[in-house]
Formats: C-alpha cells, sequence, structure tokens
C-alpha cells in the first residue's frame, strides 16, 4: 500500500488485538506523515514492525501502548518527535531500545513505563523536557541509564517508581530547575549508589518535594550522606524528605557528615523520616 501522502495514521490499527505482523516491505515510507498516535495501541500480538520513514512525525504517543509481543523497534529518524508520551507503556517484551533521536522531545510522561526495557542504545537528549512524571516508571527490568539530560526538568515525580532493578542513578542528571522529586525513586529496592552534589542547586522545591522520594531503596551510609549534605548545600527550607523502609542505611551506620547535615535540615524546618 502506498502511504506516501498520508498525513496522518492515528488510530488506524488500535485494538487489532489479532494482529500479528504490519506490512511486509522492509521500508514503509510515510514521508508526509505528523502523527503515528495510538497507531497500533493494544495490538498485544504484534512482534515487530518495519522500519518506518518518518520525517515529519511529531507525535508518537501511545504509539506502541501495551503491545506486549513487540520485541524490537528499529532504529529510525525520530528527530522531530516532540510527543513520547506513552509511546512503549506496557510494551513488556521489549527490552532493548535503538538509539532513537529525542533532540526535539518536550513529553515524556510515561513513555517507557511497565515495559520491559533493561538498555538504552544511546544518550538521551531530553533538554527541551520539562515534565519527566512517571517516565522510567515500575521498569523492572532496567538496571542503568545513559546519559540523560534534565536540564530543564522540573517535575520528576515517580520517574523512576518501582524501578526494581536499578541500582544507581547517572551523575550527569542536572536538577537545578527542579521543583519536586515526590516517589521519585520509591521502591527501587536494589537501589544503592547515589553520588554527591545532586541537589545542590534547584529550583524552589514545593514542601512536599521528597515525599517517599527514597521510600524502600537500600542506600548506603554514604549514599545518604550524599543526599543529606547536598541538601543542605542547597539551602532549601521547610520540605519534607523520606529515606526510610527497605534496606536504606540506619542512623546508627550515619557518618559524622550526615548527622551534621541531618541536623542542619531540621533546622531549617525538614521533616525527614529515616530508618532508625
Amino acid at each position: 500500500m502506498d502511504y506516501s501522502s498520508v498525513e496522518r495514521m492515528s488510530y488506524a490499527w488500535e485494538k487489532c488485538s489479532e494482529l500479528v505482523t504490519w506490512n511486509s516491505n522492509a521500508t514503509v515510507d510515510l514521508p508526509e506523515c505528523v502523527s503515528l498516535a495510538s497507531t497500533w495501541l493494544e495490538c498485544e500480538k504484534l512482534t515487530s514492525i518495519p522500519l518506518l520513514n518518518i520525517p515529519k512525525v511529531t507525535s508518537l504517543s501511545y504509539t506502541f501502548y501495551f503491545c506486549k509481543a513487540l520485541t524490537s523497534i528499529p532504529l529510525m529518524d525520530t528527530s522531530n518527535v516532540s510527543d513520547w508520551g506513552g509511546t512503549f507503556n506496557y510494551c513488556t517484551g521489549l527490552e532493548t531500545l535503538p538509539a532513537l533521536d529525542f533532540s526535539s522531545a518536550t513529553t515524556v510522561r510515561g513513555a517507557f513505563s511497565n515495559s520491559g526495557i533493561k538498555t538504552f542504545g544511546g544518550p538521551m537528549e531530553l533538554g527541551n523536557v520539562t515534565n519527566f512524571e512517571q517516565a522510567f516508571y515500575s521498569c523492572e527490568s532496567l538496571t542503568s541509564l545513559p546519559y540523560v539530560d534534565t536540564s530543564n526538568g522540573t517535575n520528576f515525580k515517580e520517574m523512576f517508581h518501582f524501578c526494581r532493578a536499578l541500582t544507581s542513578i547517572p551523575s550527569t542528571m542536572d536538577f537545578s530547575k527542579a521543583t519536586t522529586f515526590n516517589e521519585w525513586c520509591s521502591d527501587c529496592n536494589v537501589l544503592t549508589d547515589f553520588p554527591p552534589n545532586m541537589f545542590d542547586v534547584t529550583d524552589t522545591l514545593i514542601p512536599s518535594a521528597f515525599t517517599w522520594a527514597f521510600n524502600g531503596c537500600s542506600l548506603t551510609a554514604q549514599s545518604i550522606e550524599n543526599i543529606f549534605v547536598s541538601l543542605d548545600t542547597n539551602g532549601s527550607t521547610n520540605v519534607s524528605l523520606d529515606i526510610i523502609g527497605g534496606n536504606n542505611a540506619g542512623r546508627p551506620s550515619w557518618s559524622a557528615a550526615t548527622n551534621t547535615a541531618y541536623d542542619n535540615l531540621v533546622a531549617k524546618g525538614w521533616t525527614i523520616t529515616f530508618n532508625p
């Protein structure tokens, strides 16, 4: 079929629950198409797609939502895609993404959540994104991330919630415009390592900025020191922080620097819960 003049394919094969393969061509040309929003939404038996030539597409919103049998995505030109909201949500069979171009992304809410993704093929240039809410929510196979540009991010709510295999956070993440981290890494049970200086500079934090942020993790005593000292350096006042539950290092293992930073934060009006 000739798709050369098609401008939108939104919802085209939505809920085709028996669709296993789509198009036998090696490449499908969609030179005028601007939206593939929800095109294969809930095609739960779809196993693969051909290479898509999509130079003008701006929306991949929910394109592959609940495509549970999809195991791979070809490397294609996504340089103009701005809306990645829910694109791979519930793609539980998808373990690896190629080095897709995210440089035009403005929306990534739930983009990779509930998927089987373990690795990303390259850096994620997300410098235009402000809302990272649930971007990687419940990616239970994700162990680590490549470089992620978060320089304009303000909302990091539940970004890694339930990422049960994640062991560390990239030290290159930029939170200079951040205002909230509610439930950010909650229930990341094997998250042990957290870099220093990550929160030295943020925007004005909301009062509940770190509520349940590190609940149920396994942060080492050094990681907790890194967090407390950085938040003390930040200078924010009257903020809540939860670093309780799981195997987070308890207070008896804290260093002198951690205890000093803790006392300073409490004096600034912080409310902090922690393992005794």
